[in-house]
């Protein structure tokens, strides 16, 4: 016997699932008194939770025998009287979990060491594995509730253990509502059949009172009686407990309906409650009875909840001259309630909006495949101008760019769920990081009648910022892409300003603007606005998510000014940016100087494709390229061919990897130029490859610029 360490977590439609029929449960024993029922209610409802085939619920009676209340599936009528009432004592695992009022699980009750009363149970039931979950109010054990597998047995996750505890804290609620609710009919049929004459009525209900005081307080019931004839309303100590007062502070313990409702009732309950009270008094059934819930007012005037539960008294003339009835306080079980139907509409967004993510999704991933594949087709053909093939190659260029963006926003979503996304410092030109930005998104304006600006109130030299390059570079790339999807004419502003010797980073832009009210919605996954513009129906609603998870995780700030018509400004403070060191900027790795013409290349690639196209981008030069297909072989023809002049290390590769590789050659040469090429576009993979001994690194697609910039750095 033991607690399972099963870690077994629901995923959204499973927990939603889960939701809805705990939802279900507390609901039925809030609104259901029948004793019997409620137990049924308990039985069904854990069974369906969590998934087994049979569940029961023992009560305890005198603290040495306990009587089965219910179970799921029903017994059959010819069962034996062992399953339905038996000596505590015969049944010790029963025992056990009422002494220590702690649950108790058994994976193989098959072979568990059993009584012989608990060997005819599993007999005659088939269990295989089975948990008792103890029903405790307050101090006392009511009885237990017990769940079993009968096709196999089963492994319990601590969710699941958890899950049932809750349902057996409910049902102890439930019981102990059913039990005072029974003993408040029946004290009252007695009232109604023994007491004909005022005095003996009062003298009853002090009685009454007496012997039912302790257990309302317990269940946070106050019972009370309203005298039609005059108008009155008489309350006990623990009514006015609800409250969180006492007859002493409201001046006794009689009132008027009018002041009753003015001092408890919620101002927009006091009608219904009005004519809750008008039915019963109307009303020709000498048994009838009501219960509604209403808000109610404390004593400082918070809110509450609370379920009252009546029944009327009639005289020989068939006239209601009396009202019986009870208050209870349900306001935990409501605002429980109300965080279970949050929980559920956050659930049926999260499953809307991811649904219409994976619908655009697959819009985003076609359009660009349709361009790529579509005028790649249309390259074959013969007669082809040089326009025309230009034309070609800017749609299939823009297409993959587009695609990468997607997979990249994709991927780092995934990254910052899985909290596994580190940041690294670095010092770095915020001037000349600007710079390279208006250059690269000059080439998407939408036509000549937008500019796109730099503003950099520092000199180049006064600009050296410390940060993580890779992610401040992504924050500005995604607001620029904004931009521009919703700029047609004006200026985009691109830059900081200086507070305090501070920078504070912004991307500003006459654009079409955004309504205040969706000023935070924005910034949420899967969101994009809705226009009706054609011009912003691209994009996969993760850009701006991400913008605010990196600087949530750089522990800084975003603000938005923005209204319709006036175009956006995004403002941004990330704390430890300001360079207030001395130091110049970090000298390159010492490595020779390489001749930019006969070089010989060693290239370390597995992929074939990839290969043929550095291929291809080499060929207009006169290098020697030697290929390698992984990093021992990369090793290996270095150590054969010392005329190596530079080395294309791609890092994930078979048999070893190019950070292994690097470091061997390294060992070899200490000064030979490595430029590590990868697809993984995280900052800590480029520290780990320079690290090892790469002087440079680039993130796959590689393009012919961004290899020529990289050889440029090597060349004399």
């Amino acid at each position: 016997m033991k607690l399972p360490t099963g870690t077994r977590q629901p995923d959204d439609k499973q927990r939603l699932n889960e939701q809805n029929i705990l939802l279900r449960v507390s609901q039925a024993i809030i609104s259901t008194m029948d004793y019997e029922e409620v137990l049924q209610i308990i039985t069904d409802g854990v069974a369906e939770l969590l998934g087994i085939e049979t569940a029961a619920i023992y009560m305890v009676e005198n603290r040495k025998e306990i009587f089965l209340g219910a179970t799921t599936p029903p017994l059959d009528p010819g069962m034996p009287d062992e399953l339905r009432r038996a000596a505590i004592q015969d049944h010790p695992h029963i025992r056990t979990a009422i002494e220590k009022k702690h649950l108790l699980v058994i994976e193989d009750f098959s072979n568990a060491k059993l009584s012989e009363a608990e060997k005819k149970v599993r007999d005659l039931r088939n269990l295989k594995s089975i948990i008792y979950f103890p029903i405790i109010q307050k101090e006392d054990v009511l009885g237990v509730l017990i769940m079993g597998t009968q096709t196999s047995t089963r492994e319990f996750s601590d969710y699941e253990l958890h899950l049932g505890q809750n349902v057996a804290n409910q049902l102890s609620i439930g019981i102990q509502n059913a039990r005072l609710h029974n003993d408040l009919s029946e004290k009252n049929r007695q009232l109604e059949e023994e007491i004909s004459e005022r005095k003996k009525i009062a003298e009853a209900l002090k009685t009454s009172e007496t012997h039912l005081s302790n257990a309302l307080r317990i269940a946070g019931i106050g019972h009370w009686e309203y005298d039609v004839k005059k108008d009155l309303f008489i309350f006990t100590d623990e009514f006015y407990e609800i409250f969180h007062t006492t007859a002493e502070k409201v001046g006794g313990y009689e009132m008027s309906s009018e002041r009753y409702a003015e001092q408890f009732v919620h101002p927009e309950d006091r009608q219904m409650v009005s004519q809750e009270i008008r039915k019963a008094l109307e009303s020709k059934d000498p048994d009838f009875s009501n219960a509604i819930e209403h808000r109610f007012l404390y004593a400082d005037r918070a809110i509450g909840y609370m379920i009252v539960r009546s029944r009327i008294n009639k005289n020989e003339a068939g006239d209601t001259v009396r009202i019986f009835g009870a208050n209870q306080d349900i306001t935990a079980t409501k605002v429980s309630e109300k965080m279970l139907l949050r929980a559920v509409d956050k659930a049926e967004e999260s499953d809307r909006l991811k649904s219409a993510f994976l619908a655009n999704l697959s819009h985003e991933i076609r359009t660009p495949m349709n361009a790529i594949l579509g005028f790649s087709g249309l390259l074959k053909e013969k007669d082809l101008t040089e326009a025309e093939r230009e034309n070609y190659l800017d749609h299939i260029q823009s297409g993959g760019q587009r695609l990468l963006r997607i997979i990249s926003d994709i991927v780092d979503i995934s990254k910052f769920d899985a909290n596994i996304l580190k940041l690294t410092s670095e010092r770095i030109n915020l001037n000349k990081l600007l710079d390279d930005l208006v250059r690269q998104f000059s080439l998407r304006l939408p036509g000549e009648q937008v500019e796109l600006r730099a503003v950099k109130p520092l000199p180049d030299e006064e600009s050296f910022i410390f940060t993580d390059y890779t992610r401040l570079s992504q924050i500005f790339s995604n607001l620029l892409e904004n931009a521009i999807k919703f700029t047609r004419k004006g200026v985009i502003k691109v830059g900081y300003k200086m507070d305090d010797g501070d920078p504070v980073l912004f991307v500003m832009d006459t654009g079409i603007g955004i309504n205040k009210k969706n000023h935070e919605l924005i910034f949420e996954r899967f969101r994009k606005l809705e226009t009706g513009q054609e011009m912003i129906n691209t994009g996969t609603g993760l850009g701006l998510s991400i913008v605010r998870s990196i600087i949530d995780l750089m522990e800084g700030e975003i603000k938005l000014e923005s209204e319709p018509g006036n175009g956006t400004a995004f403002y941004i403070r990330i704390p430890g940016l300001a360079d207030r060191s001395d130091e110049k900027p970090v000298a390159m790795k010492s490595v020779k100087r390489i001749a930019g013409k006969d070089l010989t290349i060693l290239v370390a690639e597995d992929e074939v494709t990839n290969y043929l196209y550095l291929e291809a981008l080499f060929m207009k030069h006169e290098f020697r390229i030697i290929h390698a297909k992984n990093g021992r072989e990369a090793v290996e023809k270095f150590r054969k061919h010392p005329d190596v002049d530079l080395v294309l290390m791609d890092i994930k590769m078979p048999v070893m990897n190019g950070i292994d590789a690097t470091r061997e050659i390294r060992d070899i040469d200490p000064a030979v130029p490595i430029i590590a090429q990868s697809a993984y576009a995280m900052a800590e993979d480029k520290r780990e490859a320079l690290d090892a001994g790469c002087n440079d690194y680039l993130t796959k697609p590689i393009t012919i610029e961004r290899i020529s910039d990289s050889l440029n750095k090597f060349t004399v």
